[in-house]
């Protein structure tokens, strides 16, 4: 009998990790992940935890991904890094695709009681007022096929959580980007999720922005505006920075820990650069605020070049 190559002698670990490495991409490792754990069933438990370290997701599966940490949380330290994917079309943002379908529909009106219990079990430990609690509590309850406050559980349960990838998504799919509205659009509906919002920034090292930075005016014309600038001075430790052109406030956007900044969609835009390098200059009286890193690097989509804009 043929002896297996000294390659598959590696541990099993090992071996998941090098199969990873042939991207860079979360979601292409992610889906290397899983299809090693389809073809090869010794590599299933192994790939299964890695799986859980690294979840890359549609919203959609939210619920679903929720119930598994639940089920295995000795996984919830390990995860550092989430990528949420894109929504599929002709559905509702955040509604699991199967929701409407009538023979389905049981398995999302909460037959699983012991899921529900826990998930308001966590929410009652935490440390937040009762009201963002009881609205939070009532969201879960009552969700009628909404993955947000799930989601909103889901990051606020993740205690190492420092890289979160949304870029692959439009901006009204996730409602906990309203967290980085400025404070004249905050809406008290959501008021646990700007809770949720500041505890993780504390921790991220790595935010990747929804891309698609298009908002809905005739739905919420106060909220949804052509362009909207995003708050980040929570985001203490963020060293790199995903963002949409259409999100950019210059006057004081960028945090000081900042060492990467990458401009998505920034087609016919490149006075930005020039505007921004005279910014840093000009504001003397900020420089606390001006990234203490050696460079900024701009990595722009359109006709604009890829550029590293030195300090000052």
């Amino acid at each position: 009998m043929a002896q297996s190559p000294q390659f598959l002698r590696l541990p099993d670990e090992l071996l998941v990790e090098v199969i990873q490495q042939v991207t860079t991409r979360e979601r292409e490792r992610f889906k290397a992940t899983r299809s090693l754990s389809l073809v090869c069933r010794r590599m299933r438990p192994t790939a299964f935890g890695l799986m859980l370290a690294r979840p890359t997701f549609h919203l959609r599966h939210t619920r679903r991904l929720l119930e598994t940490y639940l089920e295995h949380p000795a996984a919830l330290n390990k995860v550092r890094t989430v990528e949420i994917v894109t929504m599929g079309p002709g559905y509702p943002d955040d509604v699991p695709y199967d929701y409407y379908d009538a023979k389905y529909r049981p398995q999302y009106n909460h037959d699983d009681k012991k899921f529900e219990l826990e998930c308001l079990r966590i929410v009652d430990g935490l440390d937040c007022s009762t009201l963002y609690k009881q609205l939070w509590k009532d969201h879960l309850q009552n969700y009628n096929g909404s993955c947000q406050p799930f989601l909103v559980l889901l990051l606020g349960i993740l205690p190492n959580l420092e890289d979160l990838l949304i870029g692959s998504n439009h901006v009204s799919h996730i409602k906990l980007i309203d967290a980085l509205r400025p404070p004249a659009f905050d809406s008290p509906k959501f008021n646990y999720m700007f809770y949720t919002f500041e505890i993780l920034a504390a921790n991220i090292r790595t935010l990747e922005l929804p891309l698609i930075w298009k908002f809905d005016k005739n739905r919420r014309p106060r909220v949804y505006q052509a362009q909207l600038a995003v708050r980040l001075e929570d985001f203490r430790n963020l060293r790199t920075l995903t963002i949409p052109f259409a999100a950019i406030d210059t006057s004081d956007f960028l945090p000081a820990s900042l060492e990467h900044l990458r401009i998505a969609d920034a087609k016919d835009s490149g006075w930005f650069y020039y505007i921004l390098l005279d910014w840093i200059k000009r504001k003397s009286d900020i420089k606390p605020t001006i990234p203490t890193s050696d460079s900024l690097r701009f990595i722009t989509s359109g006709a604009m070049p890829d550029k590293t804009i030195s300090r000052v």
